[in-house]
């Protein structure tokens, strides 16, 4: 009985998470509009056989130059003031769900922000869906961001653990949910193996600190 009740709760989560489909999820492939515009392409799809109403919002993780972005839904393309809107779409339908971003510095960016999606009037269908570009050569950055930049992190994404290399200097290695609640904290050692395999499927976001405290910059990592 109890293998039969665990097995139709892991059938109800995989069916109540799959109502809802955004692809490509993580955005890294950017098409050039123009010398200083980009644009990130994903769709968006409603996989249930009823109709929607969904809320997008977005927030903006890494901009180092304060570049401009804007949003694209199904519906309409939103000025950059607009972080939220909500639109419907009809029993298995798909529509755009585009990033656009303007550089002041078509040279050096950096940018990375979350469309979190979910079902208006049930949260616990949601994606986010997460959109990046990184240049490497941000004018903005400093010395510790630089070494930074030395710092890999592998697989990602990855289903259980990760690891990081060329940490020298790194002191604790701390994971945090999108909106920054610490989970997990580790002693860094180089080619060390940090587990996630309890988290649930997401973005975490790996911050590293030095032996005084000081946040030298964090990864991503995506948990399948």
């Amino acid at each position: 009985m109890k293998n039969f009740l665990l097995f139709a709760l892991l059938f109800f989560s995989y069916t109540i998470s799959a109502q809802l489909e955004v692809t490509p999820n993580p955005i890294v492939e950017w098409e050039v509009v123009s010398g200083t515009e980009i644009v990130g392409k994903a769709k968006v799809k409603n996989t249930s056989n009823v109709v929607k109403e969904y809320t997008w919002e977005r927030t903006v993780l890494d901009n180092c130059n304060n570049d401009q972005t804007w949003f694209c839904d199904p519906n309409l393309c939103y000025i950059p003031s607009v972080s939220t809107q909500v639109f419907t779409l009809d029993p298995g339908a798909e529509g755009p769900f585009e990033l656009h971003a303007t550089f002041n510095d078509p040279d050096n960016r950096d940018l990375v922000v979350q469309i979190k999606v979910y079902e208006t009037n049930n949260a616990d269908i949601v994606v986010d869906a997460m959109y990046e570009f990184e240049s490497g050569n941000c004018i903005g950055v400093n010395v510790d961001e630089v070494e930074l930049k030395d710092i890999k992190l592998f697989p990602n994404p990855t289903t259980d653990h990760f690891t990081l290399t060329n940490v020298i200097g790194v002191q604790n290695v701390i994971i945090h949910n999108i909106i920054g609640t610490p989970l997990k904290q580790y002693i860094a050692q180089e080619n060390a193996t940090y587990s996630i395999s309890d988290l649930p499927a997401g973005v975490y976001m790996v911050l590293l600190n030095d032996a005084n405290g000081n946040n030298i910059g964090s990864k991503r990592v995506f948990k399948q």
